[in-house]
C-alpha cells in the first residue's frame, strides 16, 4: 500500500509570495491518493522530519518556493521556518531507506524544479 506525505506552502515567506494554487494542488493529490499532510505553518523542516522518522511513506510530495542553483550548496525549498537545504532534504529522505517501505518517489513542486 502506498502512504503518501503531502507537504505545501502557500503563504508569504520573506520575499518569496503566497503560492495560491498550492492548497488546490495538495488536496487535489490528497483526495484521489490520500496521505498525510502538512501545510502552510505547519510544513517545518521540524515537522518533516518528525513525520519521516515516525512513519513510513513510499510517496513525499512537496509543493513550495524552491531556489535551483545547479549546485546543491546554493540550492533549497522554503518552508514556513525558513530554508530547508538539498543536504538537509538528502538526509530527510533517508530517515526511511530501510524500512519495508522505503521512499520511492520524491515529487519537488516548485517554479523552478524544471530547470
Amino acid at each position: 500500500m502506498v502512504k503518501q506525505l503531502l507537504a505545501g506552502l502557500s503563504l508569504a515567506v520573506g520575499d518569496y509570495p503566497a503560492l495560491k494554487a498550492v492548497p488546490v494542488e495538495i488536496e487535489g493529490i490528497r483526495r484521489i491518493f490520500g496521505g498525510r499532510v502538512l501545510s502552510d505553518r505547519g510544513f517545518t523542516s521540524g515537522a518533516l522530519q518528525q513525520e519521516l522518522s515516525s512513519r513510513p511513506y513510499s510517496v513525499v510530495h512537496l509543493a513550495s518556493h524552491g531556489e535551483f542553483a545547479g549546485d546543491a550548496a546554493r540550492s533549497f525549498l522554503v518552508t514556513a521556518d525558513g530554508e530547508l537545504s538539498m543536504d538537509r532534504l538528502q538526509a530527510l529522505m533517508r530517515l526511511g531507506q530501510y524500512r519495508d517501505t522505503p521512499i520511492e518517489l520524491l515529487t519537488l513542486s516548485a517554479c523552478e524544479t524544471a530547470a
